[in-house]
């Protein structure tokens, strides 16, 4: 072998010597593996962050109800984060702007706690330390866990953020419950509360006691999860869950279907609604009246054929409306309000017409009101006029007889009227016997009629031939005329022999 061949031989084994050496430095000062993460236990402990791509793992083994206190500490201003996973959930420590990051997390099963470093370096690399400790305090409820209890008191404590308490507590339909949360005041600790019925949450972070009363609808469980947000120590609790001994007598599950009438029940919290509904056909006039305590907040929603009302009178003992119901259906009912710490009475009424008076009866048809016919009058007897007493003529005095005139009388056509016209005419006419006619001739015979006897009382041929006029001058038309020309030409005759 050469001389240049051995230099070339040695030129390469110092350079692979040189880049295993280099290598070995590097493995040796990453204390971290990225596949390979490490077993510890609670303490602190360091590494540094080299590269984007690097990962420091390690692992601590945990039991179920501690409660520990983590934190991660760091150059200021450097990104640097832990990613933390642990039975009972995971998040992030990291504070790009600060120097530390710290967290309580409550560990709800056996297992391990799992550590994963990272960070954004840029041209070195970025150190970092981790400690976990034991606080030494002990979960009582386990997230994991829903124990079931009674009713009565029952305490306890949130560890973290992420703790939550949980138990439930057996209960039967139309129960009337009081519920309270106690605490510490100002604490931020909470109960949400999940029951047959509806779902709230107690809470009020100034005060010791929030409290609510709820009515059960069906048998089921009360659920409790209680929770907070400790800063550095455990949030003490107590919940108190008593039977108020009250039943509810209206279910929200159930609508019952009741007749005209009053019906009573009682609002026994805020979430109670009581229903029922009423038949009723198109056209009838309903009254509703809602009455309850004086200052109570009782309120009912009517929906009904036609529209919807509500009645509500909070100072007052009752409110009344009627409606109109414009199709066959149901008045639907709903009573509510707002109770404060014992149940609120109520009574709706529901009746036919306009005021509470009339009947509450079911009518059998459309209360269309049946007018009642006018009775009939009784006709007053027209009253019979009283005659005219004749007047009795005064004695004529005897005088030379006047020439004689004929006098034909024109007979009058009387016109046939009624028994209202005759009554109008007795009343109101006068009769030919009541009319002044001054020097007229006078009826001085006394029989109603002015004749020939009236007008010539001493004129025999007069007489007699007034009497044929009368006797002809009624029947045939046109005969009285006749008779009056024959009567005219005898005169004439008459005349004239006397004068011979």
């Amino acid at each position: 072998m050469t001389r240049d061949k051995l230099k070339v031989l040695l030129l390469v084994f110092t350079i692979v010597a040189a880049v295993s050496i280099s290598g070995l430095a590097t493995a040796q000062s990453d204390d971290w593996p990225d596949d390979d993460p490490k077993e510890v236990s609670l303490g602190t402990y360091s590494g540094e962050v080299s590269s984007t791509d690097d990962r420091d793992l390690f692992v601590i083994p945990v039991s179920k109800g501690q409660v520990l206190n983590l934190e991660l500490s760091k150059d200021a201003g450097e990104s640097v984060y832990a990613h933390v996973d642990y039975p009972g959930g995971d998040f992030s420590l990291r504070d790009d702007e600060g120097t530390s990051s710290s967290r309580r997390i409550t560990v709800e099963e056996d297992g391990l706690l799992r550590f994963s470093v990272g960070g954004f370096p840029d041209g070195s690399s970025l150190p970092w330390t981790i400690t976990a400790e034991d606080s030494g305090e002990r979960d009582q409820w386990y997230d994991t866990e829903t124990p079931e209890e009674s009713f009565g008191s029952h305490s306890g404590q949130v560890s973290s953020v992420d703790d939550r308490d949980l138990f439930v507590v057996p209960v039967s339909k139309g129960q009337v419950l009081n519920l309270e949360l106690s605490k510490d005041a100002g604490e931020s600790v909470y109960a949400h509360v999940d029951y047959p019925g509806g779902d709230f949450s107690l809470r009020d972070d100034e005060g010791t006691s929030p409290s609510r009363r709820i009515t059960v609808e069906e048998d089921g469980l009360v659920r409790f999860s209680v929770g907070g947000f400790p800063d550095g120590s455990s949030l003490p609790w107590t919940i108190t869950a008593e039977d108020s001994g009250e039943r509810d007598q209206w279910y929200d599950t159930e609508t019952p279907e009741e007749s005209f009438g009053s019906h009573s029940g009682q609002v026994s919290s805020v979430d109670d609604r009581d229903l029922f509904v009423v038949p009723v056909s198109e056209g009838q006039v309903v009254y509703l009246k809602l009455s309850k305590d004086a200052g109570d907040s009782v309120y009912t929603h009517v929906d009904y054929p036609g529209g919807d009302i509500s009645l509500r009178n909070d100072e007052g003992t009752s409110e009344s409306n009627r409606v109109t119901v414009e199709e066959d259906g149901l008045l639907s009912f709903s009573v509510g309000g707002f109770p404060d710490g014992s149940s609120l009475p109520w009574t709706v009424t529901v009746g036919t017409g306009s005021s509470e008076t009339t009947s509450t009866a079911e009518p059998t048809e459309a209360s269309t009101p049946t007018s009642t016919p006018a009775p009939t009058p009784t006709p007053t007897p027209t009253p019979t006029p009283t005659p005219t007493p004749t007047p009795t003529p005064a004695p004529t005095p005897t005088s030379t007889p006047a020439p004689t005139s004929t006098f034909t009388p024109v007979p009058t056509t009387i016109p046939t009227d009624t028994a209202s016209d005759r009554t109008e005419n007795s009343e109101s006419s006068p009769t030919e016997d009541e009319v002044d006619s001054g020097d007229d001739v006078q009826d001085s015979d006394g029989d109603g009629v002015i004749d020939s006897k009236d007008y010539a009382p001493r004129d025999p041929e007069v007489q007699e031939q007034s009497d044929v006029q009368n006797t002809s001058s009624g029947s045939a038309p046109g005969f009285g005329v006749i008779v009056a020309v024959v009567a005219l030409i005898v005169i004439s005759l008459a005349v004239i022999h006397r004068s011979e």
